[in-house]
């Protein structure tokens, strides 16, 4: 294990990809805020269910946070750290139009 990578990225390097994607066609309604968590755990090639367990949230949870649902400040700095980057740069505000 190389020093200074982040829990996300030790994981995926030791996860391998069971089966495709599916359902990435699929746009989400924009919700208030960007959520860069679904970016970087796909970009790492890692489920759901990798990610969830790894931080303490069910899959369903996950889901809707990467979908623009409800969230915690416990959560958001949780998936910050797991990814190793400031909460900032996984949670920026939209502008509105």
């Amino acid at each position: 294990m190389r020093e200074g990578q982040s829990p996300a990225e030790r994981l995926a390097l030791v996860k391998q990809r069971q089966r495709p994607r599916r359902n990435t066609g699929r746009e989400p309604a924009a919700p208030p805020f960007w959520c860069g968590v679904r970016g970087r755990r796909e970009g790492l090639n890692l489920s759901l269910r990798d990610v969830a367990g790894a931080v303490g949230l069910s899959v369903s949870s996950l889901h809707k946070i990467e979908y623009g649902g409800d969230l915690t400040l416990s959560h958001a700095f949780g998936l910050a750290a797991f990814f190793g980057v400031p909460v900032e740069t996984l949670f920026t505000p939209r502008e509105s139009p």
